[in-house]
């Protein structure tokens, strides 16, 4: 092919997945909580010309952010009105920028048509479509992460090299994501066989010099942050994703019959079944991967082909730990690194496109297919819903708070919490961002002390409640506090006196 056909086919794979990631926001743009946060912290950062920025609106938290530095660093060298505009943007073109290099690889040494299948494999992936729609660093740390891979998968490099670029692109994901770095590091453990035990301890002790070296000894605090959460999560793990109120030991009364356990971790068959199904969800490519692995087995083994599964099986091996090792779950939800190995199975994928093999790159372009059409509608329901989307009733309740004198707020339900920070700039009742969870313990991830203490101790002044979230609550606080001084929609403001 000419140079003009390779720019014209890597252009092709980056507008595929560029344009299956730009669905949802059809429908919003506003998706996600943490979009909110990153809004503060860039803002501050623009203000200050410093990293780490201090954001006094988290009361539950160490002020001084120790979260990794680089995303915000490079985000914040944008036009302020650019990032304002098209922030949103910022996802879906890294992860556009991650399959054209998947893509691209695949294209030169397997063929146009191998490369159009990881294209579309990678881009129809569900959990691309139903995590990465919020300005966040995972996206970036898989950009690097996949570089990293690739470079440690090729053969005929010499050491110094691999040993310098991998260990500059480890350095790079410390500095930006802790769960692509566990990813990485247990990556780096698991393929040692194949790459050999000399190259991945050089490489690892070169990628952590170089987040010390280019954080300028910052990285010590990131690390600290690091162990902070995980330990956290290590004595937390069973109330991931839990109802702060109904699986809350005292308000656990409230609870209504018809109400279903939302917990990530359950107990018993039932929550073994529940695991497998998320994983399979975010991911059923993987599926037609695993059913060749069993049926035509070796013959899926080639040698331009074994360290790709090697690779395949270090992240949905450490997904499956940390979804069924309870040592593990602390390291986060199993379920999200299918965020990661929708790479190598895009790759796989492309790669299978050959003489009695292509009925599995079909069957991992129509499985993931079948996702990603039922991962939109369930989108499109929330956006109309407005769930997981800043609504105008949350917008408006929002002006009113920051019209009114400062003092400490209390949000039902927490996801809000940092919207409510960004829109109305009082000092919130949240945390968990990066040092300090021992702080947010007694009120996360459920109600370790009763709302009574919680306004005595904080001396909260206003709770901003969703009527939704804990319905039963609704006549206690009116009880309590009196009746709200402002309702917009689902959204309910009360104000207390201050004491």
């Amino acid at each position: 092919m000419s140079i003009l056909e390779n720019v014209v086919a890597l252009a092709a794979y980056f507008g595929v997945v560029l344009g299956a990631r730009l669905i949802p926001f059809v429908w919003s743009r506003a998706y996600g909580i943490d979009n909110w946060y990153w809004k503060l912290y860039l803002e501050e950062y623009r203000r200050t010309g410093c990293i780490p920025v201090t954001l006094p609106y988290y009361l539950l938290e160490h002020q001084e952010q120790w979260y990794p530095p680089l995303f915000p660093w490079l985000v914040g060298k944008l036009p302020e009105k650019v990032e304002e505009r098209a922030g949103w943007l910022v996802a879906p073109a890294l992860d556009a920028l991650t399959g054209v290099l998947i893509a691209g690889y695949v294209h030169f040494v397997f063929g146009m048509v191998a490369a159009s299948v990881t294209a579309l494999v990678y881009a129809l992936s569900p959990v691309l479509e139903d995590y990465n729609v919020q300005l966040n660093p995972r996206t970036l740390g898989n950009l690097f992460y996949t570089a990293l891979m690739l470079l440690l998968l090729q053969r005929n490099l010499p050491l110094p090299v691999v040993v310098f670029a991998a260990g500059l692109l480890l350095g790079l994901i410390a500095l930006l994501h802790k769960m692509t770095l566990q990813l990485t590091l247990f990556s780096l453990l698991f393929l040692s066989p194949l790459i050999g035990w000399k190259t991945a301890s050089l490489v690892f002790l070169a990628g952590l010099a170089m987040a010390f070296l280019l954080s300028g000894g910052f990285y010590w605090k990131v690390l600290l942050a690091h162990w902070d959460i995980v330990t956290f999560w290590n004595r937390n793990w069973r109330w991931l994703n839990a109802h702060q109120y109904y699986d809350s030991p005292l308000y656990a009364h409230l609870r209504p019959t018809e109400y279903r356990d939302n917990r990530l971790h359950r107990e018993g068959v039932r929550g073994v079944l529940h695991h497998l199904k998320l994983l399979a969800g975010m991911l059923p490519a993987s599926l037609c991967l695993f059913a060749a692995l069993a049926i035509v087995r070796g013959d899926v083994f080639p040698e331009s082909r074994s360290a790709f599964w090697a690779w395949f099986f270090a992240v949905e091996s450490f997904a499956l730990l940390t979804t069924f090792v309870p040592q593990l779950k602390c390291l986060g939800a199993g379920i999200l690194y299918q965020f990661n190995a929708a790479v190598p199975t895009a790759l796989l994928a492309g790669m299978l496109v050959a003489p009695g093999f292509s009925i599995w790159s079909v069957g991992s372009v129509l499985c993931n297919g079948m996702g990603f059409l039922w991962v939109l509608r369930r989108l499109r329901q929330k956006a109309r819903a407005g769930q997981n989307s800043f609504t105008q009733d949350l917008s408006a309740m929002f002006d009113v708070l920051r019209a009114k004198p400062d003092g400490p707020v209390w949000c039902i339900p927490l996801h809000i919490c940092d919207a409510a920070a960004y829109f109305s700039r009082k000092p919130i009742m949240w945390g968990g961002h990066s040092f300090g969870f021992s702080i947010l313990e007694p009120v996360f991830p459920v109600l370790r002390i009763s709302l009574e203490e919680v306004f005595r101790r904080f001396q909260v002044r206003y709770l901003v409640v969703d009527k939704r979230y804990v319905p039963e609550l609704i006549l206690h606080l009116t009880e309590q506090i009196g009746q709200p001084v402002f309702e917009c929609g689902h959204y309910t403001l009360w104000e207390k006196e201050p004491s």
